[in-house]
């Protein structure tokens, strides 16, 4: 089998979970023209364009603090000020504080030959990296770049951190952020976040998502990250929510799709992800009246976002992916 190139499988991330949606639509609509019905669905439905912010530096993958509560937090970073951020910009004295966690260095596939694992190998492996690819690089229209020791470079630029810090892939790290929303019985509108163990309390708001598995569709990474980290039902509404889950995961709407300016990212690792937007209807929402934390969450809640107190500070982009929910959502009424 021939290995997919960098960009054909960082195109296929981004566009996969738009053309299943697509897929899944064309099956219901039936329509007597299903290829040009298909073509203009997806045209009205493609991902957004790189967001502006692309052209402005990072903040947070440059901030300190990450997982200071935990038994590994990261250490300080060396300070970047915004106009050295970017790798054309020479900086002959560079020297990022290196760091990676112990729990990523246990993770080593190669001391565990044949088991599955979440990491790579301590040395990076080009090719893997390339074939894996990168939904920002390929935004950017390039191939991703490489140091002189063949680590990949982060396409926003310098962080003050080398190495793979939390991360388990050298490169990108890809991600899948569902929004769940439902209208609450005063006509506003309402997400489902998460409060994150592994961040301060300013900003461990964020949505229930998580990584995407090697091999996995993102739209199947979507429904389970949203199961493990907001849901945990008795036996009894299981079955219910099994099934109101597969029609709610069977549509949706795409917010975002790549980098995310996150505290976890280094310099040769970094994340992207892909956020879709899934909104209840009105006997889902109340099914999902209580939740239950997950695997990775303190605690799970229903929080209002078009009301008076606005958008409260989370982790990573997840606050900029709620605005533009919420400007998408303004606009559909």
């Amino acid at each position: 089998m021939v290995a997919a190139s960098s960009s054909t499988a960082a195109v296929l991330s981004e566009l996969q979970p738009v053309l299943d949606r697509g897929l899944v639509a064309l099956c219901r609509a039936r329509p007597a023209q299903p290829v040009e019905w298909l073509a203009e669905w997806l045209l009205a439905n493609r991902p957004p364009p790189p967001a502006k912010r692309r052209h402005q530096p990072h903040v947070k993958a440059r901030s300190n603090g990450f997982a200071s509560r935990l038994k590994d937090p990261y250490p300080l970073r060396l300070p970047v000020p915004d106009e050295m951020v970017p790798w054309r910009v020479a900086w002959p004295g560079y020297a990022p504080t290196e760091f990676v966690m112990a729990k990523v260095l246990k993770a080593d596939p190669s001391r565990n030959p044949g088991g599955k694992s979440y990491a790579d190998a301590a040395e990076p492996d080009r090719e893997l990296i390339r074939t894996r690819g990168s939904i920002e690089y390929t935004q950017l229209g390039c191939d991703i770049a490489f140091d002189a020791r063949g680590r990949p470079l982060n396409p926003r630029g310098r962080t003050g951190l080398a190495d793979r810090g939390a991360l388990g892939k050298w490169g990108a790290n890809f991600a899948a952020d569902p929004m769940v929303t439902r209208t609450n019985k005063a006509g506003q509108l309402e997400l489902i976040m998460i409060r994150r163990n592994d961040s301060s309390a300013a900003t461990s708001l964020a949505l229930p998502g998580g990584m995407v598995e090697a091999g996995e569709q993102v739209s199947t990474a979507l429904r389970r990250e949203f199961a493990e980290e907001a849901t945990n039902f008795s036996d009894e509404k299981l079955a219910r929510y099994e099934e109101q889950t597969a029609a709610l995961f069977s549509t949706g709407e795409l917010v975002y799709s790549g980098y995310v300016d996150d505290p976890r990212n280094t310099d040769h690792a970094w994340m992207e992800t892909t956020a879709m937007h899934f909104h209840c209807s009105a006997a889902f929402g109340e099914l999902l009246a209580e939740l239950n934390a997950g695997s990775d969450a303190t605690e799970v809640h229903w929080v209002v976002i078009d009301g008076p107190q606005g958008v409260p500070s989370m982790f990573a982009d997840h606050e900029l992916f709620v605005r533009e929910l919420l400007a998408r959502w303004s606009k559909s009424k």
